[in-house]
């Protein structure tokens, strides 16, 4: 998570909640969460537009 962490520049908290499948994070506008999974999806070397179609 460290490793995460400091290559996306995303909180901890927010991976975490990312990680347990949480994505209604009430501090966060729906842009952000997409683009943060977009950046944390490419960190893990996954299509970040296949991740992002599987939120609809």
């Amino acid at each position: 998570m460290d490793d995460a962490r400091a290559k996306t520049r995303i909180p901890i908290s927010t991976l975490e909640s990312f990680e347990q499948g949480a994505f209604a994070l009430s501090e966060l506008s729906p842009a952000q969460i997409r683009g943060m999974l977009a950046n944390y999806a490419v960190f893990l070397g996954l299509d970040p537009e296949q991740i992002l179609a599987a939120l609809h």
